[in-house]
């Protein structure tokens, strides 16, 4: 039987995991499908798709730096630390009142482990 920490880590694992495949399939099909600066409504007004590519980080920070550089400064460094963030954040006690922030770390972490391998694999 397993144990709550072995349950936790492997839920935990598996919305990070489910996030950067959902994440990494819905960039492909952008980009197989939707043409560069087309917008589609899926929703009405509510939800709409739009194909824009960004060379760098945050408002396009770091656009003019050597690739080089851009990918140490702007992918390797920020996997780093997210990989090392979620060791810490697995290694620590659940909280017992609520479940939510784990589901909510985890897609967050997801996330962004998903856009920095994509940036690295560009």
């Amino acid at each position: 039987m397993l144990t709550k920490g072995i349950t936790r880590t492997i839920l935990i694992l598996f919305v990070v995991i489910l996030n950067i495949g959902c994440d990494q399939v819905s960039k492909k099909m952008v980009r197989d499908k939707v043409s560069a600066d087309d917008n589609i409504e899926v929703i009405g007004n509510h939800l709409t798709v739009t194909h824009v590519e960004n060379t760098g980080a945050f408002l396009s920070v770091g656009d003019s730096l050597p690739k080089a550089a851009k990918n140490l400064l702007l992918s390797a460094l920020p996997l780093i630390a997210l990989i090392l963030g979620l060791r810490i954040y697995l290694q620590r006690p659940a909280l017992r009142l609520c479940r939510w922030p784990d589901f909510a770390l985890s897609w967050a972490e997801g996330s962004e482990i998903s856009l920095t391998v994509c940036d690295l694999a560009q």
